[in-house]
């Protein structure tokens, strides 16, 4: 079976209805309202794990973004980029192994989802488990970049961490060699501007510090 794969070159060409920025309180809020277990955390990975299908685009932001408040932006950026070294080493039970640890924290992350698709493919009695992987990371990116616009720095996509933020890229086929980085520092987000020439476009990188 084929591997779930997906264009995503259009984005840079959607006309983005308006989307409000992400609260990262208000999401910590809805998932520990236990009058609302329509956004429980608990109740939200056991649905992705099952049936991500079921989750609503909303619902399944909700499940990315509260891990950055679970676990905040230290721990977050570290398994994450943990996870991308590991994959390099090319040692695939091991790097499995770690993966699928940490996506009992964090079960939306995109970039741990999508690498452990591409490990699983390489074997054909594995290709269930690649397709499964590969069909939640485009639910999760889909969800992320819905009336999202990344040409514009007020309604682009928010990410969790920067090593997220390389994945994008590298999903969306983007050469980031070729454009110059600037980051504008906000007191809940990183506005990171690419540019080369006259083209430009954006991505936020969300950080949530935890005592």
């Amino acid at each position: 079976m084929r591997i779930l794969l997906f264009s995503v070159s259009l984005f840079f060409s959607l006309n983005a209805n308006a989307q409000f920025n992400i609260d990262l309180e208000r999401i910590d809020s809805l998932t520990k309202n236990h009058q609302n277990l329509d956004f429980n955390f608990a109740n939200l990975k056991t649905t992705f794990e099952e049936s991500p299908d079921k989750l609503t685009p909303h619902q399944v932001q909700i499940l990315y973004y509260q891990s950055l408040n679970n676990k905040g932006s230290l721990w977050y950026e570290l398994n994450t980029a943990t996870s991308f070294t590991k994959f390099k080493e090319l040692n695939f039970k091991k790097f499995v192994e770690y993966a699928e640890k940490s996506l009992q924290e964090t079960p939306a992350n995109f970039t741990i989802l999508f690498l452990l698709s591409l490990s699983y493919s390489t074997s054909k009695q594995d290709k269930n488990i690649a397709n499964k992987y590969a069909k939640k990371y485009k639910i999760v990116i889909d969800a992320l970049m819905m009336n999202r616009n990344l040409k514009d720095p007020e309604n682009t996509i928010e990410l969790n961490c920067s090593t997220d933020e390389m994945m994008l890229l590298s999903l969306f086929g983007i050469d980031k060699s070729v454009y110059i980085k600037s980051t504008t520092p906000t007191i809940k987000y990183l506005l990171n501007m690419y540019q080369n020439g006259n083209e430009k476009f954006y991505i936020k990188t969300l950080y949530k510090y935890n005592l």
